[in-house]
């Protein structure tokens, strides 16, 4: 098997793995799209500690929200 061919496999299987996560965050509506999958499997792959990720994710979602719900206040006022 040449490198180009090991290369493409390699891509596909990524490309496979974000699908099945993605798959089962939609079913836990994690909130994650495939960009942030793929950000996540990244950092996890560069030796981050998965429950640091976690809590950061969650962190960045709530203030995510918050912001949101800030900004519909200042539309209704």
């Amino acid at each position: 098997m040449s490198n180009q061919e090991r290369d493409r496999d390699s891509v596909q299987d990524a490309e496979s793995l974000v699908e099945v996560i993605f798959g089962m965050a939609e079913l836990l509506n994690a909130g994650l799209n495939k960009d942030a999958i793929r950000a996540s499997i990244e950092l996890l792959g560069a030796g981050m500690d998965p429950l640091t990720l976690a809590n950061k994710i969650k962190m960045l979602k709530s203030d995510a929200n918050k912001e949101k719900q800030q900004q519909q206040q200042q539309q209704k006022d």
